[in-house]
């Protein structure tokens, strides 16, 4: 068993990621963004779960966009 303890507000900063623990089968990486920013189209090479704690997230696959918020999580 483990807690992880996390920070869920960045104040002004601007987006950012942190490791919080690596394991053999999964990592887990939290990551921090204000309304507005955006990430690069990347592909990671694992399961990813996303899970929004605060807000709305919307991922766009192709010409499909997704809606995430904290009432549901995206598996990709």
């Amino acid at each position: 068993m483990r807690i992880v303890e996390t920070s869920h507000d960045i104040g002004d900063g601007a987006k950012h990621a942190i490791r919080l623990f690596n394991q053999d089968d999964y990592d887990v990486i939290q990551v921090h963004m204000k309304k507005g920013e955006t990430l690069t189209d990347h592909h990671a090479p694992e399961e990813v779960l996303i899970v929004v704690r605060t807000g709305e997230v919307v991922f766009t696959f192709g010409d499909e966009k997704v809606n995430v918020t904290n009432k549901s999580i995206l598996q990709i």
